[in-house]
């Protein structure tokens, strides 16, 4: 029988989507273009499939269980990095894999950081609003970005590549990150620092950690009152990594300039939020990795992983090798 591989990504460019799901088929797969899934109607659609190339679907304890015991369902290949809403726990349990895509939207994200930074910076978006209301204003002057210091928070390769766009600007790098060797971060251009003293010299702060337990808060109204009054706070990681709460304060009361946000506590952001109303902070909608060629690049390096788990292997991007060691695995 010929493996189901759903797809539960966002269709951003149908001409992409089109031909992620030909690869699809070229594998010796049968594509399922579902869309993005919620609430209780996901283990129905995805109860005949034997993969999922997965967006940000929620993949708890009972709905791994029911797709596995009651369904075909093998692997769940994240399309893109984070696997915040992955068990992994219960995934390993119940002997599904779990994969991600880390590094194929490395570039795309990059880009997008340095454009919301440039933005917020520039105060472009205020510009346009005028303009679209047909008013001739010079408004605010915005704050030049050469030479200034940009401090990232996380130095994995999508904060790597955003020193790379911005070096052109003769800026000057601070990064923390413990799981990268001091010596490294040097040898590419940026100095290590302690996160509370990047805080207070960046002229610029960009995060790029994961979600996780430990960084779940991680910059809150403490690390807001050490940044500098003229500083700008970007995140293209994820919402949780930032106290929304205490954002909306310090960008109200000037405790900070302002903020490009990619990213928020609970997506998509709501119509009531106070964000919406704030004039200093530019904001798009978990859109940073996607360019015209995200789906077929992300989505191919997905079903690669997909493949390995159909002939027998174990993939090259598993989150959890011990899936292999659950019940009706071994």
């Amino acid at each position: 029988m010929k493996w189901k591989v759903a797809l539960t990504i966002e269709a951003r460019g149908d001409y992409e989507m089109f031909r992620l799901q030909e690869l699809v088929r070229e594998k010796g797969f049968e594509p399922v273009f579902l869309g993005p899934l919620a609430g209780k109607a996901r283990a129905a659609r995805l109860m005949d499939c034997d993969a999922v190339i997965a967006g940000g679907d929620i993949y708890d304890a009972p709905l791994l269980e029911t797709l596995r015991n009651q369904g075909r369902m093998k692997i769940i290949a994240r399309f893109g990095v984070g696997y915040d809403q992955v068990d992994l726990e219960a995934a390993s349990r119940f002997g599904i894999a779990v994969t991600n895509t880390a590094g194929t939207m490395a570039g795309p994200v990059a880009e997008m950081t340095a454009a919301l930074l440039l933005s917020a910076a520039r105060c472009v978006p205020f510009y346009d609003r005028m303009l679209r209301g047909r008013r001739w204003d010079v408004g605010p002057v915005g704050t030049s970005v050469h030479g200034k210091t940009v401090g990232l928070v996380g130095f994995g390769s999508i904060a790597r590549g955003f020193m790379a766009c911005m070096a052109g600007f003769g800026c000057r790098f601070l990064a923390f990150d413990p799981a990268v060797p001091p010596e490294e971060v040097r040898r590419l251009g940026a100095e290590p620092t302690p996160l509370e003293e990047l805080a207070a010299r960046s002229d610029f702060v960009s995060l790029h950690v994961p979600r996780t337990p430990e960084t779940e808060g991680l910059w809150d109204q403490q690390m807001l009152r050490r940044m500098k009054p003229a500083a700008i706070l970007i995140n293209t990681s994820r919402g949780g990594i930032v106290r929304e709460a205490d954002l909306i304060e310090a960008l109200r009361d000037g405790t900070i300039a302002g903020a490009g946000l990619d990213v928020f506590e609970q997506e998509p952001l709501p119509p009531d939020s106070p964000l919406l109303h704030l004039p200093n902070v530019v904001m798009t909608a978990h859109a940073a990795g996607w360019d015209d060629q995200t789906e077929l690049v992300t989505g191919g390096r997905a079903l690669e992983n997909i493949l390995d788990i159909a002939g027998g292997r174990v993939p090259r991007d598993i989150l959890n090798a011990d899936y292999a060691q659950a019940p009706g695995q071994r």
